[in-house]
């Protein structure tokens, strides 16, 4: 494990937030994002969950959809975070366009 300085932390810090508000602004304006051209499916996933913290695959470009594999890293987007609160059914956004992301709110029949 690499040790970071102080020097190096507070530029990543900077380099964090530099990243966000691009990321923030472009969105913001309609700007193509992965998420525009990734639709890893047309119909929502239909997954039984556990209690606990899953992570959904935003940018479309993950392996295990339709969880995060860290293959965001290369585009603006970021995973989002479901938390369930109990063992569940639940239907996750396949058309990564869904007005409730990570849940599917049935976009894909419009698109």
């Amino acid at each position: 494990m690499r040790c970071f300085g102080l020097r190096d932390h507070a530029a990543a810090q900077r380099w964090r937030l530099a990243h966000r508000k691009l990321r923030d602004r472009l969105e913001g304006h309609g700007v193509l994002t992965v998420s525009d051209l990734v639709r890893t499916k047309k119909l929502p996933y239909v997954v039984k969950l556990a209690r606990g913290d899953y992570y959904w695959c935003a940018c479309g470009l993950s392996k295990r959809q339709p969880y995060c594999d860290g293959s965001h890293r290369s585009t603006l987007l970021s995973p989002m975070k479901v938390a369930q609160a109990e063992a569940g059914e639940v239907k996750l956004c396949g058309c990564k366009q869904s007005a409730t992301k990570p849940y599917c709110d049935c976009t894909h029949e419009k698109l």
